[in-house]
């Protein structure tokens, strides 16, 4: 079964950058903590200061199954450091 993929496209809020990054860690361990299915995750610094994180998934449907509304605190605290995000998803076709 090919892996998902989740790629989070987003800019830091004006001085939050710093504490973004800071609990970055943080955040990683919890989504693994409450999303079955995620194996790894990365994240990029662009040089226009964009950040974009990519999420590979064991399968697709691990991603479409996720808890839209998942009660993950050190999700909520780090979207007080980011602008709406844009968030594609797809499917794994060649590695």
């Amino acid at each position: 079964m090919p892996k998902g993929i989740e790629i989070v496209l987003m800019q830091p809020k004006e001085g939050g950058e710093e504490s973004m990054m800071a609990m970055r860690d943080r955040l990683v361990g919890a989504l693994h903590e409450h999303l079955e299915g995620l194996l790894e995750t990365m994240c990029v610094k662009m040089d226009d200061g964009s950040v974009v994180d990519i999420l590979i998934w064991e399968t697709r449907e691990h991603i479409d199954s996720a808890p839209l509304g998942s009660p993950i605190p050190e999700l909520d605290e780090w979207k007080t450091y980011i602008e709406k995000p844009v968030i594609l998803k797809g499917t794994l076709v060649s590695p």
